[in-house]
């Protein structure tokens, strides 16, 4: 074995060792193993690439570390009951499983494409939630004018103030927010029971009657009751 192959060899081995190192990467592990074992016992380095190429051990290092990836990611999400943003991953981890890419660049197709079409729906899921939250702020402030003990001198200017962020809420939503958002999802629509969802619940910390009552500001503010 000449220098270049030993260098080889330790290169494949320090691959290896760092998979074999996290319990995460069974798959990858394996495939490593693989690839150490025939570049470590191959006669010259043409014998390793034909080995190479007729096994494809490179091709299954990529998989290996594609699958385990969406694993990991699927179990976390799962866990957290992110249901949405686990389904991607799930969806890889399946595609990988019933069809075997046969190339590196058939592997990064199923993975970018999948990925890419599933933010489409990341997107529809979260985009209400996301408007709720950033305009909680303006909710408050709308009860502060509302509920306020003011002089009476100062009540109707309150109102006017009110009326006027209403009708700017409603218009924002309706002519630009909405539209611009369903250039990408034609058929959304705004799901306040969702917000319900552990997944949306927990990132919002405050009692359930603060949020109902907040939920149905927002529609009043959107100007969808």
């Amino acid at each position: 074995m000449d220098q270049r192959h030993q260098e080889y060899v330790e290169y494949y081995h320090a691959r290896l060792e760092r998979a074999e190192r996290c319990p995460l990467f069974p798959r990858t592990a394996a495939a490593e193993r693989a690839l150490f074992q025939a570049i470590s016992t191959a006669p010259s380095l043409e014998d390793f690439r034909r080995l190479e190429q007729e096994g494809k051990l490179s091709l299954a290092c990529a998989v290996g570390r594609a699958m385990d990836v969406a694993a990991a990611e699927a179990a976390f999400y799962t866990e957290i009951e992110e249901t949405v943003r686990a389904r991607p991953h799930q969806e890889v981890l399946q595609r990988l499983e019933q069809t075997p890419p046969q190339t590196v660049e058939d592997l990064t197709s199923v993975v970018t494409e999948i990925n890419t079409r599933w933010q489409l729906e990341i997107s529809r899921d979260e985009m209400l939630r996301d408007e709720f939250w950033g305009d909680w702020k303006i909710l408050e402030d709308i009860e502060c004018d509302e509920l306020a003990e003011v002089p009476a001198a100062w009540r109707e200017e309150r109102r006017e103030a009110v009326a006027r962020e209403l009708a700017r809420g409603e218009k924002s939503w309706r002519e630009q927010t909405l539209p611009a958002f369903r250039k990408f999802v034609p058929d959304f629509t705004p799901d306040w029971d969702a917000l319900w969802q552990l997944r949306h619940r927990r990132l919002f910390p405050l009692a359930d009657s603060v949020v109902a009552a907040r939920i149905e500001d927002h529609k009043r503010y959107l100007g969808v009751r």
